[in-house]
């Protein structure tokens, strides 16, 4: 046990990280989490905030219909980008890992 604890002294020292791939620090760790519960704690509060953010009731007084139509087309394409995206990313981990892809 200390031989391991040595040589991991040393080779911190030069440089060198020998941690396997994909081996995460308990700091590390515990700081996603952190950040992941306040992401998911601001995430389920704004909603009660965010009841109708552009009014698209007097579209031809004060233009804020076309606001509301192009604020709704970035949206909807960005919901379609993340779930393009979030699908490519499960493809790749089902690729590497060498499970079905369907």
């Amino acid at each position: 046990m200390r031989r391991k604890l040595n040589a991991r002294i040393r080779s911190l020292a030069a440089g060198r990280d020998t941690r396997p791939a994909g081996a995460r620090s308990l700091a590390s760790t515990l700081r996603s989490l952190t950040l992941a519960t306040g992401a998911a704690f601001f995430a389920l509060a704004t909603p009660a905030g965010a009841q109708q953010l552009i009014d698209a009731g007097r579209g031809h007084v004060d233009g804020s219909g076309g606001s509301a139509f192009v604020v709704f087309t970035i949206m909807v394409f960005g919901i379609g980008f993340g779930l393009f995206f979030m699908d490519r990313v499960r493809r790749r981990a089902t690729e590497r890992d060498g499970g079905p892809t369907s």
